[in-house]
């Protein structure tokens, strides 16, 4: 099954899932908007997460799956994990905008959203009990990587929320909440690996690809926050300042600040989020007097590097294969950025 092959059958197997007759029919409308959001808009989702489990499963099996084998239910799961975590986020966020679109909880409410939010979950895991029925061993193991993974989610979800409350000064923090984030993509190739093969060396090899794979993402992202245009990002830029987020561009150029610039921009972030677009300027004009996008685009560097170790170890395992050798594309293409760090005001973007 190709790639284009592939997010078809996410998009459809999500709408026959979502949009069933039995289904309340105000969830139907939500969730349609979070569908046609996230597949038909310019910026339509990559499905990035099912896209490296299957490549995942295919590395394992040394050879592309063939089209008829059906896509199992747990990389849609992996999607619909991912698709309710954006709801979620936009409205802790604060986010107005999402692939240059209103978000969910604008476009349908706050409590409208959270609640369908946890519908997706049940249908996510139901989707999951049904197909344990069918599988075995194999299965289990996929499944508790997957529950892994969804903990690793909520659990930065909650660091990243209490980061809000104070002032980290951890990188290492700042890269343990980037991989949380991620979670789901980190996870992604391991759970398709061991539905072929208990092969322990190689599916660890393919986790520690993922792991480097979401950290370097995150970064990224972390990094087009502060510095790419909102057309490319499709959302507002500076929502991490405004939310007083102490992502890992923002804590390096803290610890590079002198002590009087440190104490200014601890007092920013203490005002009351959303910060005024005013206050944000201040903040980004200190994060620019520093050498942080820099570093961010340099650890992404090394985490993507590592990433690529990882699948070097798992193809002297394994062989190579065009599976292996799209997931080393896959992070030359999500993990590396070649872009001019933007200097200007946050606020008249």
């Amino acid at each position: 099954m190709d790639e284009v092959a592939l997010r078809s059958y996410v998009n459809t197997a999500l709408r026959e899932l979502w949009l069933s007759e039995t289904m309340d029919s105000l969830f139907k409308e939500i969730v349609a908007k979070i569908i046609a959001g996230s597949a038909e808009s310019e910026m339509g989702a990559k499905r990035l997460r099912p896209l490296l489990a299957m490549l995942g499963m295919q590395a394992m099996a040394g050879h592309a799956i063939l089209p008829a084998t059906p896509v199992p239910p747990i990389f849609i799961s992996l999607e619909i994990i991912h698709e309710l975590s954006v709801v979620l986020d936009d409205f802790m966020d604060g986010d107005v905008l999402r692939r240059n679109q209103s978000t969910i909880w604008v476009s349908s409410g706050a409590s409208k959203a959270i609640t369908a939010s946890f519908g997706m979950f049940a249908g996510a895991y139901k989707l999951l009990f049904d197909w344990l029925s069918q599988v075995g061993a194999k299965g289990q193991r996929a499944m508790t990587l997957f529950h892994t993974a969804v903990m690793e989610l909520h659990d930065a979800q909650l660091q990243d929320l209490e980061s809000e409350r104070g002032f980290m000064t951890d990188l290492e923090g700042a890269v343990r909440i980037g991989y949380g984030r991620s979670s789901l993509i980190a996870r992604a190739p391991e759970i398709g690996a061991v539905l072929v093969a208990e092969d322990i060396e190689a599916s660890a090899c393919l986790g520690d690809y993922g792991r480097n794979f979401a950290i370097a993402y995150s970064l990224l992202d972390d990094y087009r926050n502060l510095w790419c245009d909102a057309r490319l990002i499709g959302k507002l830029p500076g929502s991490d300042i405004r939310q007083r987020k102490k992502t890992y561009p923002i804590v390096a150029a803290y610890l590079e600040l002198s002590i009087p610039d440190q104490a200014r921009m601890v007092s920013g972030f203490s005002h009351a989020a959303p910060l005024a677009d005013r206050l944000v300027d201040d903040m980004l004009a200190l994060i620019n007097r520093t050498t942080a996008a820099e570093k961010t685009l340099f650890a992404a560097e090394i985490y993507r590097s590592s990433a690529l170790k990882a699948l070097s170890r798992f193809e002297e395992l394994k062989g190579c294969s065009p599976a292996s050798r799209r997931l080393a594309e896959l992070a030359d293409q999500f993990c590396s950025l070649d872009l001019p760090v933007a200097k200007s005001s946050l606020a008249s973007a």
